[in-house]
C-alpha cells in the first residue's frame, strides 16, 4: 500500500478512532469497495465498522447521528474528491515553492509572536472556604484595579474576575500529527507558517510570550487570561520542548493580572504529571485550562470527515485517566473544555447546528460521568488555505450551480446559542474569534443581501452579541445585542426562511419572543441596554463609511498595499470623531469571492497585483475597538477594489 495511504484513506481513518480491527494495512479494504459496500447493505459505515470490531473481540461502542443515506452520500463524494484534493494541494504547495523562487526571501523573527490578540472572555472563578481566605486576592485585584465581584455560596466565596483574554502563537516546529498523517485533519490549515522556519530554540520562544504580552499593553490589568495556541499540541514534548511549556508558565506566573492561562493538545500528550508539572509553575491562585481539540462527538465525522485520529471513546479514556490521577487541590485549578468545528466540509448549515447540540448533550453526559465542568469552544469553520473547505469552496456544483462550501452564517451561530439553551447548555458553551487561525481568507459572516462580497453592517451586531456572550453567559443581554437586526433587517428574514423554511420558527426568534414577553418586563429596554443600541448604531455607521468609501477602494484599487497605513490612519480617525477607541486594526487580507465565470479587474488605472482578480475582490479588515465597557469588540469590513453605491439604509439607523 502507498505510504501516503492513497486510496485507502478511508480505512486508515477508521483505524484511528483509536480502536482497531486486528490485521495489517495490506488487508484494509480500499476507498472504493468501502463504497461498494455501503451501497449493497444500505447500512450505515459506523454500524459496518462496529461489526467488524465486535468480530475482532472489541467492545467498543461508536456512535453517529447521521443516517445511512446521508453518511452513503458523504463516502461517496469522497471517494471522486480524496484523489483530486490531494492532487489539487500538492498543486498548491508546488505553486508556493515556485512562487518563493522568485520573491527575495523574507527572513522570519522567530523571537516575535506569530500572532497576538485580544477579546472578549468569560470571567475568572476563583474559589475559598471563606471570606477570610478570599481577602487577599480581594486586595490584590483593588490595588491592581481589576474589576471583580465577590459571591457568597454554600460551599464558601467565589471570586469572579472580569477582564480579557489575550490569545497568541509562536513559532515551532509543525504539528507532528499533520506530518505523519500525511496532511493532518481535513479541516486544519494551521502549521503552514511553521513550515517556513527551521530550529527555533526555547529562548525565542519564550520571548515570542514577551513579544504578545508587549503588543497587547495597552489593555494593562485587564488582561486575565492567557490562551497560547500554536499548531498541533503544546505538551507534545517532540513539538514544544518542556523547557519552553514550563517556562511559558513561569512568564506567565510573573504577570500579577493573569490569573488563568490556557493551552491546546491532543489527549495523547495528556496525563496527570504533566498537568502537575505546569501547575507547579504558575502561581497558586492561577487556573490552568486545557483544550482538547475533539472537534465532535459523531465517529462518523471524526473519523471520515475531520480524518481527526482519534474518536469520542479514546478521548474519554484518556482524559479519565488523567483526571483520576490528580490530587484534590490539582483538580480545582484545572479547567477542561473542547473544540467543535461548526459546519465542517459535507454537512449542511442545519446538519451542523444539530451535530454541535448534540455533543453539547454527550459532553454534559461525561462531564457528569468525570465528576468535572466541561466547557465546549464553538468555532465556526473558516476558509483556510490547503482545506477541504477551500477545496470545496473553489468547486461549483454542476447541478446548482452553487459553490460545493458556503462559509457558516453568524445567525447560525446565534442559533446555537438559542438551541443550547432550550437544553439548558448554554452556560458551558465558549465561541472563538474569527481570526483564532493563521492563513484564513472568507470567515463566517452575514452578508449583504444579494452581494456576498460585502459585509452586512448588521455583521457587526451579530458577531458581538455572540462574543459578548461569552463573558456574560446571560441570554437578556444577547436579545439585546441581537433585538435591532432580528426585529428589522432583511438579512435575519432571508436567514430565518432559509434555515427554517419560515418566519418566527428559530430557536431565536422564540428566545427573543420570550425575552421580551410581558411575563419578561415587556419590550422596553433599561438604560444600560439603550446604550449599548446606541453604540451599535454609531458602529453601524461609521462602517458604512468605510465600506463604501470611493477613494479607499480607488486608493487600494490603483496603488495597492503602498495605501494600508493610510488608509487605517483614516480608520482611525473615523472611530475617534464618534467617541470610540481603537485598539488596533489587523493586516489587510485580499479576498476574492468571484469565481471563473465573473469578469475580470479592468487593467486600466489597475495595479498589476490585482488584473488576475474578478470584480468581486475586496480587502477584508479586522477593527478590535474597545466598547461601551471598554472590553474589546472585532468589527469586520470589507473594503472593494471596485467601489459600490452605499445601499438604501434604515431610518431607526440613521435617526
Amino acid at each position: 500500500m502507498p505510504e501516503n495511504y492513497s486510496g485507502y484513506e478511508l480505512a486508515e481513518s477508521l483505524r484511528s478512532l483509536g480502536v482497531e480491527i486486528k490485521g495489517q494495512k495490506t488487508e484494509l479494504p480500499t476507498d472504493q469497495e468501502i463504497l461498494s459496500l455501503l451501497e449493497k447493505s444500505g447500512d450505515s459505515l459506523i454500524h459496518l465498522y462496529q461489526a467488524k470490531l465486535k468480530e475482532g473481540g472489541s467492545d467498543a461502542t461508536l456512535q453517529s447521528y447521521l443516517s445511512p443515506e446521508r453518511q452513503l452520500e458523504i463516502v461517496r463524494a469522497l471517494v471522486t474528491d480524496i484523489p483530486q484534493m490531494i492532487e489539487w494541494r500538492n498543486k498548491i504547495e508546488q505553486e508556493e515553492q515556485e512562487k518563493k523562487k522568485g520573491e527575495s526571501k523574507e527572513k522570519i523573527d522567530v523571537s516575535r509572536a506569530q500572532w497576538a490578540t485580544v477579546a472578549t472572555t468569560p470571567p475568572v472563578v476563583l474559589e475559598f472556604d471563606s471570606e477570610e481566605e478570599a481577602r487577599g486576592i480581594k486586595e490584590n485585584l483593588e490595588n491592581l484595579n481589576i474589576k471583580h465581584d465577590v459571591v457568597t455560596t454554600p460551599d464558601g466565596v467565589q471570586v469572579q474576575v472580569s477582564g480579557c483574554r489575550i490569545s497568541f502563537a509562536f513559532w515551532k516546529k509543525m504539528c507532528s500529527y499533520k506530518e505523519e498523517s500525511k496532511g493532518g485533519c481535513r479541516f486544519c490549515g494551521l502549521s503552514q507558517k511553521n513550515k517556513q522556519v527551521g530550529e527555533v530554540t526555547t529562548e525565542q520562544q519564550l520571548d515570542s510570550l514577551k513579544d504578545a504580552l508587549q503588543r497587547t499593553a495597552k489593555m494593562g490589568n485587564n488582561r486575565t487570561v492567557l490562551e497560547i495556541l500554536p499548531d498541533g499540541s503544546f505538551l507534545n514534548n517532540f513539538e514544544v520542548p518542556l523547557a519552553t511549556q514550563t517556562g511559558m508558565m513561569d512568564v506567565a506566573s510573573q504577570e500579577s493580572s493573569i490569573f488563568k492561562v490556557a493551552i491546546e493538545t491532543r489527549p495523547e500528550h495528556c496525563s496527570a504529571s504533566r498537568v502537575k508539572d505546569l501547575l507547579a509553575h504558575l502561581r497558586p491562585e492561577q487556573q490552568l485550562n486545557i483544550y482538547f481539540g475533539l472537534e465532535t462527538t459523531d465517529d462518523f465525522i471524526s473519523a471520515v470527515i475531520h480524518r481527526k485520529g482519534y474518536g469520542f471513546k479514546y478521548f474519554k479514556d484518556a482524559v479519565t485517566r488523567m483526571w483520576k490521577g490528580l490530587d484534590p487541590e490539582d483538580k480545582k485549578r484545572l479547567h477542561l473544555s473542547v473544540y467543535n468545528i461548526i459546519k465542517p466540509a459535507y454537512l449542511t448549515e442545519q446538519e451542523a447546528i444539530e451535530m454541535s447540540v448534540k455533543m453539547a448533550e454527550d459532553i454534559n453526559r461525561f462531564s457528569q460521568e468525570l465528576g468535572a465542568p466541561i466547557d465546549i469552544k464553538y468555532e465556526p469553520s473558516v476558509i483556510t488555505k490547503g482545506t477541504a473547505q477551500e477545496y470545496l469552496y473553489k468547486n461549483v456544483d454542476e447541478t446548482s450551480g452553487e459553490r460545493r462550501f458556503k462559509p457558516l452564517s453568524y445567525f447560525s451561530v446565534a442559533e446555537l446559542i438559542a438551541c443550547l439553551a432550550e437544553k439548558n447548555l448554554h452556560k458551558s458553551a465558549k465561541f472563538g474569534q474569527r481570526d483564532d487561525i493563521d492563513e484564513f481568507s472568507t470567515v463566517p459572516m452575514v452578508f449583504q443581501p444579494d452581494n456576498e462580497a460585502m459585509f452586512s453592517q448588521f455583521d457587526f451586531m451579530v458577531y458581538n452579541a455572540v462574543q459578548r456572550f461569552n463573558t456574560t453567559k446571560d441570554l437578556r443581554s444577547l436579545m439585546v445585542d441581537l433585538k435591532i437586526v432580528m426585529e428589522n433587517s432583511e438579512e435575519f428574514r432571508r436567514w430565518e426562511k432559509e434555515f427554517c423554511g419560515s418566519k418566527g420558527l428559530s430557536a431565536l426568534s422564540q428566545l427573543l419572543k420570550k425575552t421580551f414577553s410581558k411575563e419578561s418586563g415587556g419590550k422596553s429596554l433599561i438604560k444600560a441596554e439603550e446604550e449599548v443600541v446606541n453604540f451599535q448604531k454609531k458602529v453601524f455607521i461609521i462602517c458604512d463609511q468605510i465600506e463604501y468609501n470611493s477613494a479607499f477602494s480607488e486608493g487600494l484599487k490603483t496603488k495597492g498595499r503602498a495605501v494600508e497605513q493610510n488608509i487605517k490612519q483614516n480608520i482611525t480617525d473615523l472611530f475617534d470623531s464618534a467617541g470610540i477607541d481603537v485598539f488596533e486594526i489587523k493586516k489587510f487580507i485580499l479576498v476574492d469571492v468571484g469565481n471563473e465565470k465573473d469578469a475580470r479587474m479592468d487593467q486600466v488605472g489597475t495595479n498589476p497585483d490585482f488584473y488576475t482578480y474578478s470584480n468581486q475582490a475586496a480587502f477584508q479588515v479586522e477593527i478590535i475597538i474597545l466598547n461601551e465597557k471598554g472590553q474589546p469588540q472585532s468589527v469586520w469590513v470589507r473594503i472593494p477594489l471596485v467601489s459600490v453605491e452605499l445601499p438604501s439604509r434604515p431610518d431607526y439607523i440613521y435617526t
